[in-house]
């Protein structure tokens, strides 16, 4: 079974390319912080799908014990969150029509939901100043993960002249501020 769970992980953080339908769904919930010139930080809860939460609790569960403590979401964070930067994690933020600016998260965290969800939590600062508009999409054409992005789960802080748009695609959603 370790073998089997590893080999999954292995699967999701590698970027393996496979020929077929999403493996794995996630719900991003997303807060934009921004000010009045533009946009500061970003805050993103990945929720992901029962069946790949109950694989993923048994392989950050190293110990077995049924809770996850901060030393094996450390590990997780060091050793395989990590290694999504490669992939700018899957999250993909452009300002006023340029490329995509590079994700760095400064926090990372693990927590279970009261359907035995688990989520990635992580936080990036952006400060870029906006002119416009900026366009937040998740990604992922290599291993097909599905990012589930609703309307209901963004959420825009600060900056109350900015305006959202929700922006539905055939291959995911997107969400576009302006001004």
């Amino acid at each position: 079974m370790k073998k089997m769970i590893f080999l999954f992980i292995m699967i999701l953080f590698t970027g393996l390319s496979l020929d077929a339908h999403p493996h794995y769904f996630i719900t991003p919930n997303v807060f934009v912080y921004t000010d009045l010139k533009g946009l500061k930080e970003i805050e993103v809860e990945w929720v992901f799908d029962r069946m790949t939460s109950v694989s993923l609790f048994e392989y950050i569960d190293s110990d077995g014990d049924g809770e996850i403590s901060e030393a094996e979401i450390d590990k997780i964070r060091k050793k395989d969150f990590k290694s999504l930067s490669a992939y700018n994690y899957y999250t993909f933020i452009i300002v006023d029509g340029g490329k995509p600016l590079k994700i760095d998260p400064y926090y990372f965290s693990i927590e279970t939901g009261e359907d035995q969800e688990i989520s990635y939590i992580f936080k990036a600062k952006v400060n870029m100043e906006i002119k416009r508009k900026f366009k937040l999409y998740f990604e992922d054409s290599e291993i097909y993960i599905a990012f589930d992005l609703f309307e209901e789960n963004i959420v825009l802080k600060g900056n109350e002249e900015m305006k959202l748009k929700f922006l539905e695609g055939d291959y995911g959603n997107a969400v576009e501020a302006y001004y």
